[in-house]
């Protein structure tokens, strides 16, 4: 149920930072959601497969999916403006409250 919480802002958090830049907010978030779970499956696997106990497959699997989601906003956060016509009205006026 906390997995579910957290999904819920991480995408509602993701789409607050793409959705200005003029990107994509709904593939932002399938995003967000495949790389939780699918970084959370590989985790706990690849822990249980090197002999892990099962709470620390699935605290390793968390880990990894925090980690992934961590990455995710760091490369959105990084996301070029695609609002190119807002920058290019604003080029060469100059900004009167920087006088």
């Amino acid at each position: 149920m906390l997995e579910i919480l957290v999904l819920i802002y991480l995408c509602r958090r993701v789409k607050g930072i793409v959705a200005p830049k003029g990107y994509s907010a709904g593939g932002w978030q399938v995003r967000v959601v495949l790389i939780w779970f699918g970084l959370e499956i590989a985790g706990a696997f690849l822990s249980a497969a090197f002999g892990a106990t099962l709470i620390i497959a699935v605290l390793s699997g968390l880990l990894c999916a925090i980690l992934g989601a961590i990455i995710l906003q760091q490369k959105a956060q990084s996301l070029p403006d695609r609002n190119i016509n807002d920058w290019m009205d604003k080029m060469g006026k100059d900004d009167p409250d920087s006088y």
